[in-house]
Order: C-alpha cells, then structure tokens, then sequence
C-alpha cells in the first residue's frame, strides 16, 4: 500500500498532466471563460483562468522539484 506522500506525489503529478493540458487548450484558443454576476455584462476571464492555472502548475511543479521529482 502506497504511503501518504506517494500518494500525495502522485496527485501532484496528475495534477500538472491536467493543468498543462488546461493551459494548452486556453493558449490554442479552443476554450474560452466568461463571468457574469446579477445580470450584469459578461466578462471575460479566460486571461484569468490562464494566470491562474499557469501558477498552479509552477507551484506543483516546485514542489514535485523539492521531493527531488521532475
């Protein structure tokens, strides 16, 4: 049975495999994300999700780099 750091680890890794093909299909321009709040105007938040998605990825991808993976 797996310890709770590789389990952990392997979240991690699966997890950078999700966000990269997030980033991916944003940056190909085959998703877009809008928001829109008590009837007000849409607005997009593709550039948003984009930033954030990227910054997870970096973060995870840190820390796999501190466990001395990836």
């Amino acid at each position: 049975m797996a310890t709770m750091l590789e389990n952990h680890i392997a979240w991690m890794k699966k997890e950078v495999a999700s966000l990269a093909d997030r980033i991916r299909i944003i940056e190909d321009e085959e998703a877009r994300f809008y928001s829109r709040h008590d009837g007000e105007p849409e607005v997009d938040m593709t550039q948003t999700f984009l930033a954030e998605n990227k910054l997870k990825k970096a973060e995870l991808e840190n820390l796999l780099k501190q466990y001395g993976i990836g």
